[in-house]
């Protein structure tokens, strides 16, 4: 008699985006340039060209100055 085999879940990593929704226009056309030797991060818009410079730490990705980002922006807006 055979031993029964277990199935084996596989779980799918989900990968950082490299574009993000824009706060102004809607669109997926936020990039993201970091430079970890200047401590900067430079936010653009592909389409309505809007942009922004952030001060970063060495640790920082790409979806956390995008975070800083949108709170910037929403906290200008009021």
């Amino acid at each position: 008699m055979g031993r029964r085999r277990r199935k084996v879940i596989k779980r799918v990593q989900r990968k950082i985006p490299s574009f993000f929704t824009c706060p102004s226009c809607g669109n997926k056309s936020i990039r993201i340039v970091l430079d970890k030797d200047h401590r900067e991060a430079i936010v653009r818009c592909g389409n309505c060209g809007i942009n922004a410079k952030l001060g970063i730490s060495k640790l920082s990705e790409q979806v956390d100055a995008y975070g800083k980002f949108i709170d910037m922006y929403y906290s200008a807006k009021r």
